[in-house]
């Protein structure tokens, strides 16, 4: 009787682990999806601001990402496309290209990374900062993995003003959702 109990807890708690290793990109995959709001060649969106309608976005992950290094952690890259001239089938370099998904390390535990939305199960969420190109600011980058083993991340940053020389320098904000499926390289 005894051993059918402690198999019966040891079923529960198995049924209870999130197995994260589906969510490790590799050599031959990555995550990729579109930016929310708008169709390629439309303006303006109340859910995207700073992305070109049709931007897509590339994410490698590893969840296993080291948290207790001493040196600077990163648990991936993000790299955005936007469509040239409206045309889905060229592409321009956007504002990250392999950019570093830097590690927030007091955010690992923080109650910030339970947060949920309505419309899908989140198993795991993830605060990371990734610097621009131009390596002037930084923006951060939240991942959430989902039950259906899709990668939902979304890309914020503030607009930023800054006087450079003579002439005053404006930079729009920046957010995007994008929901990330995995396909081939």
């Amino acid at each position: 009787m005894k051993y059918k109990i402690v198999l019966v807890l040891v079923a529960f708690s198995l049924l209870g682990c999130d197995d994260l290793d589906a969510f490790r990109s590799g050599e031959d995959d990555v995550f990729r999806g579109t930016v929310a709001g708008g169709k390629t060649g439309e303006e303006g969106s109340f859910i995207r601001s700073g992305f070109v309608a049709g931007t897509k976005l590339e994410l490698t992950f590893d969840p296993d990402f080291n948290l207790q290094s001493e040196e600077a952690s990163s648990a991936g890259t993000i790299s955005t496309f936007a469509p040239m001239d409206g045309n889905p089938d060229k592409w321009s370099p956007g504002d990250f290209q392999n950019t570093p998904l830097d590690v927030i390390a007091p955010l690992a535990h923080d109650p910030l990374t339970q947060y949920t939305f309505p419309g899908g199960e989140r198993i795991r969420n993830y605060v990371f900062s990734a610097l621009f190109m131009e390596g002037s600011r930084s923006a951060l980058v939240f991942v959430s993995l989902m039950e259906d083993k899709d990668i939902e991340a979304r890309i914020i940053a503030p607009g930023v003003q800054s006087a450079c020389a003579s002439e005053l320098k404006s930079t729009a904000e920046l957010f995007g959702v994008f929901r990330l499926k995995r396909e081939s390289r």
